[in-house]
């Protein structure tokens, strides 16, 4: 038998920050108490039953379910409400009834932030459609 130490190996800070990011989960946010959206269990329920129907008739990757159930719900409301306003939060509740989204996971800041989004991509189809025109 040899006299052998095991060897230690010295970690850069960095690297040790690394671990620690890595190791530590973030807690996941929840907002003020008042500034959640909820949704009915009964909305819910059905929701529930009609994606999983749905999800079951157009098979698609898991990590793809949640993108092609906002891209769905937004062709069929956007026609509904060509400015977009206030769809944000049509947008979260739909989610929430399908039970993609937990309950009172989502805040009012954040919807204005989704809302954003959704009033960015309606001025750019607004301007796409009247060069198209040539308006």
């Amino acid at each position: 038998m040899s006299d052998s130490k095991p060897t230690t190996i010295k970690l850069s800070h960095t690297t040790q920050a690394l671990i620690e990011a890595l190791t530590t989960a973030p807690k996941p946010q929840t907002p003020p108490e008042g500034e959640a959206y909820e949704v009915s269990q009964t909305v819910t329920f059905l929701g529930v039953f009609y994606e999983k129907i749905r999800n079951s008739i157009e098979f698609n990757e898991e990590h793809l379910i949640r993108r092609m159930a906002i891209s769905r719900i937004l062709r069929r409301r956007l026609p509904l409400n060509l400015s977009g306003h206030s769809e944000a939060e049509n947008l979260i509740r739909e989610l929430m009834w399908g039970n993609y989204l937990r309950k009172r996971s989502i805040g009012k800041q954040q919807v204005a932030e989704i809302q954003k989004v959704i009033d960015d991509y309606v001025y750019l189809y607004e301007r796409i459609l009247k060069n198209a025109c040539g308006f």
